[in-house]
């Protein structure tokens, strides 16, 4: 029975990560894998980036050998929330980064209490930003998305007594 080539490569990448992680990161896998990709636990950790490379084969390994590349790189800030991250949008064969035109670059901006005010994306046709503003309170008041440098969409929002009441569509492009 053959084994289609994104299961296999799925199940190659989880072996690496948890390889790879433990001698790295030393990560008690005894605790579930999940709490490591919030930031408070990147934070706890001190980890400061994570690179996830693949090994792929279609079949086996004697027969026609295997592919390996970095699937997906994420780097961190000191509140433990990413700031940055390149993967792959699966244009080339195979879904490996290629550091051009056929990966999505994202850049993360946070406010010192650690809200998600911008957020940068890039691939091989376009730009898009999502800026977002807080009140002292820490209510999200205004959200504008950006395709290159024209605005498509804004939106404000009004709160009272700790919910939001009200969104409205301030611009629309």
């Amino acid at each position: 029975m053959k084994t289609s080539p994104s299961k296999y490569a799925l199940f190659v990448l989880l072996v690496i990560a948890f390889g790879s992680s433990s001698i790295i990161a030393q990560i008690n896998f005894k605790e579930p894998l999940d709490p490591y990709s919030l930031h408070k636990s990147v934070k706890k950790h001190k980890i400061k980036s994570l690179l996830i490379f693949i090994e792929m084969n279609e079949d086996d390994i004697s027969e026609r050998g295997s592919i390996t590349g970095k699937l997906e790189e994420v780097t961190y800030n000191s509140q433990g929330f990413v700031t940055y991250r390149l993967r792959t949008d699966n244009r080339g064969n195979p879904p490996f980064i290629a550091y051009g035109r056929g990966c999505y670059f994202y850049e993360y901006s946070y406010d010192p209490d650690g809200y998600l005010v911008a957020v940068y994306a890039e691939d091989y046709q376009r730009t898009n930003q999502e800026l977002r503003t807080f009140d002292q309170k820490g209510n999200q008041t205004n959200v504008t998305y950006l395709n290159g440098v024209d605005t498509v969409v804004q939106i404000g929002f009004n709160w009272e007594k700790g919910k939001m009441i009200e969104a409205e569509l301030i611009y629309s492009n």
